[in-house]
Order: structure tokens, then C-alpha cells, then sequence
């Protein structure tokens, strides 16, 4: 196994409680090279747990089959390696390999950033941290930093509100096939397919201190889960408004 270079920032991002204003810095994404995964048709799981806190076991259900196992390990030997939290981290999994048509994409559309810690997660824990891979239709990553001077965790849909600030010259498309490390500071889009597919596979391996409970995960009959999950949609709150920067430096001129 090659080692890659973190670097301290992420690290820290990481390790120290959630901020929203980590997202004011640029930053880089983690190329860890051409890994390979064959697509198992059929197989599709939506951040199943893997591992429990404060626990190295893998309890990884026989279903997803040794190639997935061995991808996954190969993702916590990269997260060790890099000095990164692994004990004390949930584990998720996901696996994409629904078929769909052209101008569909990998995942939900829109840039966002995984394991945003809102207004539903008062005491902010460590940042997430995703281990990111597609045999195809790679997707594309900002690399700016953001204004965040008039956004409000409860006011605010952060995602929607950030994608007005994205610059077409600051995004760096991935390569197919290869592993990709991301924080939950890293802003990233699905790219629409330009025909039908039935042969891509999307990958996800996150690593949180947080309980998910949507009621859109997967769930995984090797654990006895420690909280309840199936509690949450998952759904950004309908009150939830746009804020948009240029709107305010206009009502500031004014």
C-alpha cells in the first residue's frame, strides 16, 4: 500500500468539533490512485453500519461478497496509514449499481458536502471523513473556499445557498476508477450521464461519530444498534431559504 500525503489541515478538520466556517478555506482533494471493484448487479445498500464506535471489529454482511470486503478494509488500512480516527467512528457503507437513464447521475444532484452538522446536532462531534470511488461518470469537486457571512444553520439551506458561489474555474473533475478522500468540508456534484447505463457502480465508505437514522438507510442484521435508526427522513426542513451573497452586498449598497 503507497502512502499518500494528508497533510495536518486535514487532520484537524477531522478530528476537532464541527465548524461551518472551515468551509471560508480552499482545499484540495485526495487522489489515492486507480483502486478496481467489479459491479455485483443487484447489490445496492444506502449507509449500512459497518462498525460501531469504540470498536475495530467489521461486521460487514456476507451479501455484499469479498470483493466489497476487501475494498472496504483496503479503505480503513488507508485511513489508519493516514493517522486518521478509526476507533472511535461509525462506519458506513454505501453501494450504488441501480441502472438509470441518460441525464441521471450517481447520487442526488446538487453540490453538497457530506456530514453537515446543522441545528439537529447541537453539540457539534469531529468532522466525517468518506472515502469516494465510481468505475464511471466521475463527479465533479470544488476546490474554493465559501462566504459564509449571512448564513444561519437554522435559517439557511447551506447546500443550495453555497452552489450560487461554486466557480466553474475552481472545480476539479475525478477520474473513473480512482479513490478519492474527502472531509465533510468538501463540497462535490454528481455529473449527469450523456446515455443509459447499467453498469456503474458508486461507492461511499464513511467514517462519523454520528448515529445516522434515516429512515433511507439500510440496515444491517449482523448489528445490535445502539440507537434507533428509521427515526429521521433525512430531508433538509422545509423552511429552510436561499441565501445568496450577492443579494446582500446589494441591500448593503442600497
Amino acid at each position: 500500500m503507497s502512502l499518500v500525503f494528508i497533510g495536518e489541515q486535514f487532520r484537524n478538520e477531522v478530528t476537532r468539533p464541527f465548524s461551518l466556517r472551515r468551509l471560508e478555506r480552499g482545499r484540495q482533494p485526495i487522489d489515492f490512485g486507480k483502486a478496481s471493484l467489479a459491479v455485483e448487479p443487484g447489490v445496492s445498500t444506502n449507509n449500512l453500519l459497518i462498525k460501531l464506535r469504540n470498536s475495530n471489529e467489521l461486521k460487514i454482511p456476507a451479501f455484499l461478497g469479498e470483493p466489497v470486503r476487501a475494498f472496504i478494509e483496503a479503505c480503513v488500512a488507508h485511513a489508519r496509514a493516514a493517522d486518521l480516527p478509526v476507533r472511535n467512528r461509525f462506519i458506513y457503507v454505501t453501494l450504488d449499481s441501480r441502472p438509470f437513464k441518460k441525464g441521471g447521475t450517481q447520487r442526488t444532484p446538487g453540490w453538497h458536502a457530506e456530514g453537515l452538522q446543522g441545528a439537529e446536532v447541537p453539540v457539534k462531534q469531529g468532522g466525517c471523513y468518506h472515502f469516494l470511488w465510481t468505475n464511471k461518470l466521475p463527479f465533479k469537486i470544488s476546490t474554493q473556499g465559501f462566504d459564509l457571512s449571512g448564513i444561519n444553520l437554522s435559517q439557511h439551506h447551506v447546500f443550495d445557498s453555497l452552489a450560487r458561489q461554486v466557480y466553474d474555474d475552481m472545480v476539479k473533475p475525478t477520474l473513473a476508477g480512482h479513490l478519492y478522500l474527502l472531509n465533510c468540508y468538501q463540497m462535490y456534484t454528481a455529473v449527469p450521464a450523456d446515455q443509459d447505463t447499467d453498469d456503474r457502480l458508486f461507492v461511499r465508505v464513511s467514517f462519523s461519530e454520528l448515529a445516522y437514522t434515516s429512515t433511507r438507510m439500510s440496515l444491517n442484521p449482523d448489528i445490535d444498534y445502539p440507537f434507533t435508526p428509521h427515526t429521521t427522513t433525512g430531508a433538509a426542513p422545509a423552511h429552510l431559504q436561499v441565501w445568496d451573497a450577492g443579494d446582500e452586498q446589494v441591500g448593503k449598497a442600497s
